[in-house]
């Protein structure tokens, strides 16, 4: 599947999802996108990453603040208490083994504005989140979005100095 967030002039977002069909005489082809009605509310649901079998992560605001959320099969979705705090959690990324959860987060205690932090999951329950300790990533600006792409590569977005402006 391929997920898509749509964001409207409300503030509010969408998430959709577009199963993929193959096709070898194309490179890729989705069927028509579909919204994801079991966890789409009124409010803001957005960063979406996907576990194993039916589980998807998501993240919404409808506690108030942004928190990360765990939808399984046809089941209401459920806050992550263990992750989520008072502040934002957002932008979250789960390794391909899906065992280790990345996310940004306002909460105290990091270096900047928002920070990068990292849970792992243990059986059925995710660790209580760390910064994530890897030099140059966490600065005293905001720092955010983190995907890790393979062993040597990551990404993230921050506004800190000597960037090219922005994120």
């Amino acid at each position: 599947y391929y997920y898509f967030y749509r964001s409207y002039m409300s503030n509010n977002g969408e998430i959709f999802s577009a199963k993929r069909k193959q096709d070898t005489a194309k490179a890729w082809k989705a069927q028509p996108l579909q919204k994801l009605t079991q966890i789409c509310t009124d409010y803001d649901e957005n960063s979406i990453a996907t576990g194993n079998g039916d589980t998807l992560y998501f993240v919404s605001n409808r506690s108030g603040n942004y928190d990360i959320h765990q939808q399984v099969g046809k089941d209401p979705a459920q806050a992550l208490d263990s992750l989520n705090t008072s502040y934002d959690e957002e932008d979250i990324f789960l390794t391909n083994d899906t065992k280790s959860m990345f996310f940004s987060s306002n909460r105290p205690g990091g270096k900047g504005d928002f920070d990068i932090y990292k849970s792992n999951k243990i059986g059925n329950t995710w660790s209580k989140p760390i910064a994530f300790d890897f030099p140059n990533v966490n600065s005293d600006s905001t720092d955010r979005d983190f995907r890790w792409y393979n062993d040597s590569t990551m990404f993230f977005s921050s506004n800190r100095q000597g960037g090219k402006g922005g994120f």
